[in-house]
């Protein structure tokens, strides 16, 4: 009779694998003048598309 020891399930010579992915949390921070940087871009592209859109607006009947 064999032992319960020697029934166990062999897993290419590991333990089995785990029933769900091990999520680790890094808590990260950006840096302060590339995000004052990206803002400020943002800023000025809308900016400029408002002014576009109103300029394009306001002579749309002209060829």
């Amino acid at each position: 009779m064999l032992d319960s020891k020697d029934n166990q399930i062999v897993w290419n010579g590991k333990n089995p694998p785990k029933d769900r992915t091990i999520e680790i949390v890094e808590h990260t921070r950006v840096n302060p003048t590339l995000f004052a940087a990206m803002t400020v871009a943002s800023s000025v592209g809308i900016v400029l598309a408002c002014s576009f859109l109103a300029i394009n607006i306001k002579f749309r009947n002209q060829r």
